[in-house]
């Protein structure tokens, strides 16, 4: 929603935080999800809007990794 109100700054922000909440363990079988490891609690959306906004922001320039 940042990203459509040309709020870059917030939108950086935002993913700054989602990023903490990623899986960034490549042997787990969750590598690259957002999800709590220890309950296993998570559900599509956990995923697909993150993946959405990433593509979104990486294409116009605005995430960068």
């Amino acid at each position: 929603m940042m990203l459509t109100l040309d709020e870059d700054d917030v939108a950086k922000q935002l993913w700054s935080q989602l990023q903490t909440l990623r899986v960034d363990d490549s042997s787990s079988p969750y590598y690259g999800g957002y999800i709590d490891v220890l309950s296993k609690d998570t559900h599509m959306f956990d995923n697909v809007l993150p993946a959405i906004v990433e593509r979104r922001g990486q294409d116009a320039g605005i995430f960068t990794e």
